[in-house]
């Protein structure tokens, strides 16, 4: 009796590839450019080699170094490290070094957490800081390069996250304050100081809103670069805002540090008119902590004598009187206070204080006639 037979006709590995290349023929003159590429690369289904397949045989048509590299990718993700290392060399002599080189590094990364290894760990991190370096000298995408930057920080490569964010800064044509300012911490982060004034010194001009902020920062810098000229024009600036801040209590210290003090403040003074007394008394003030109590007594004397504010002839009385006191010239305390003390009788601090410089003169008769004076006066 006649039984039918079935016969099975395997295809073959050359018939599907075949196949495939017939098909991505077929829809290369359907899709426009970049949608095919777009759509075999979302492709999620289980069967990925299969959509490998096709990229492969489009790479066949359309040999563009992109859909390597994002072949390269592709197979990187799902674990086949020699087939994307193929392709990767394929295109050392591309126009793509950068993406190139990322791709590695990303490999690396992965090496890297994967390991227990700390020997191992320590040479992935070295080549991995290597490979984000070639990426950044090569690259000028923004978009790549704020990559290469979030990696730099992730993998604490500080050096390397400020050379990336400053090429990200100048690529920026509009001077993006975000990264402007990014650049500066940054700099701040290696102690980069130079880099730090630098783009300080853009942001004081550009970010108008923060000026104040940036003019601060800019005088904290240039202390840690020892430039103490330009700190003190930041600090009197400063006060120039707010005549109270505490950068006040600074500027001694910062005159001190200066080779010719009297012609900084002369500069100062045609800068900014309006703290002529200020410089001048803290002028004054360097000269004594230099114990060059003459220079400071003429200062002094000249401002004294130039001033018509009650308020201010007060407080260089004062200064004046303590001065000499300082400098145990006895004489030409009596002398000062003899000439000018009956001004500020009527004011009773500074009666008090006149009365105890008399008395620290060691003079009884001087101080008798300064005491009977003031009771008059209070009478």
């Amino acid at each position: 009796m006649w039984k039918p037979t079935v016969q099975g006709k395997f295809v073959s590995n050359g018939e599907i590839f075949l196949f495939s290349f017939m098909v991505i023929l077929i829809m290369i003159l359907l899709f426009p450019k970049g949608k095919l590429e777009k759509l075999i690369l979302e492709y999620k289904d289980s069967n990925i080699d299969l959509a490998n397949i096709y990229l492969e045989n489009l790479i066949k048509i359309n040999p563009d170094p992109q859909l390597k590299l994002l072949l390269a990718q592709r197979y990187f993700e799902i674990g086949n490290y020699k087939r994307s290392e193929e392709m990767l060399s394929e295109l050392e002599k591309s126009g793509l070094k950068s993406e190139v080189a990322f791709l590695r590094y990303e490999k690396l990364k992965f090496l890297y957490f994967s390991s227990q290894d700390e020997n191992e760990k320590s040479v992935y991190l070295k080549k991995m800081e290597q490979l984000l370096y070639e990426s950044y000298r090569e690259s000028s995408d923004i978009t790549t390069l704020e990559k290469i930057f979030k990696e730099s920080l992730s993998m604490n490569m500080p050096y390397l996250a400020l050379e990336v964010a400053k090429k990200i800064s100048k690529l920026k044509s509009d001077r993006d304050l975000k990264w402007l300012e990014t650049v500066y911490k940054q700099s701040l982060q290696v102690e980069d100081y130079k880099t730090a004034i630098e783009y300080l010194s853009v942001l004081k001009e550009l970010d108008r809103e923060r000026y104040g902020y940036w003019l601060r920062e800019h005088y904290k810098v240039s202390i840690a670069l020892k430039d103490y000229t330009a700190a003190l024009r930041d600090a009197i600036e400063i006060l120039n805002i707010n005549s109270n801040d505490p950068v006040k209590k600074d500027i001694v210290f910062l005159l001190l540090k200066e080779k010719n003090p009297e012609n900084t403040v002369k500069q100062l003074i045609e800068i900014y008119p309006s703290q002529r007394i200020f410089l001048l008394t803290s002028l004054a003030e360097t000269y004594k902590v230099k114990k060059e109590f003459s220079k400071a007594y003429h200062l002094y004397l000249n401002l004294f004598n130039s001033s018509k504010s009650f308020e201010i002839r007060k407080k260089l009385f004062v200064e004046t009187v303590n001065l000499l006191l300082a400098s145990k010239d006895y004489e030409s305390t009596k002398q000062f206070i003899s000439q000018n003390y009956t001004e500020f009788l009527k004011d009773k601090e500074t009666a008090k204080f006149i009365l105890k410089s008399a008395l620290a003169t060691g003079d009884p008769k001087f101080a008798y006639k300064i005491a009977l004076d003031i009771k008059r006066s209070l009478e």
